[in-house]
């Protein structure tokens, strides 16, 4: 890619912790019904598709995610962004010290901290 910038791709890895009862949940993206899967099955299997037991809807995995798991995944790459943007500022607030005509000054932007997913 001549004269652009190159866009890099990261791959996050996002734990779902099991229930009490060894149960991970899932939530329809159609009907919005909850329904649970054991979590060694989940764990184990190569499952592709999940079917709602409620509606009948037949989906990618990644469909059923509850709205915990889709928050969490969304702090991890924000917090992920914040950092590469934090350090672009700081790398250029060193930059700019050297030139007497340009002064700028970082602030740092705090990162998100949401509740663990239960």
């Amino acid at each position: 890619m001549e004269g652009g910038v190159k866009c890099q791709k990261k791959i996050f890895e996002l734990s779902i912790p099991a229930d009490d009862e060894g149960y991970i949940a899932f939530e329809c993206p159609y009907c919005g019904i909850r329904f649970k899967l054991e979590a060694e099955e989940f764990k184990t299997s190569s499952i592709i598709d999940l079917y709602c037991p409620a509606c009948g809807l037949v989906n990618q995995i990644n469909s059923f995610y509850t709205h915990e798991v889709i928050e969490k995944a969304e702090e991890i790459a924000m917090n992920h962004a914040i950092d590469i943007i934090n350090k672009m500022f700081k790398d250029l607030e060193c930059s700019a010290r050297s030139n007497k005509f340009i002064k700028f000054k970082s602030n740092s932007i705090k990162k998100r901290i949401w509740q663990r997913i239960v």
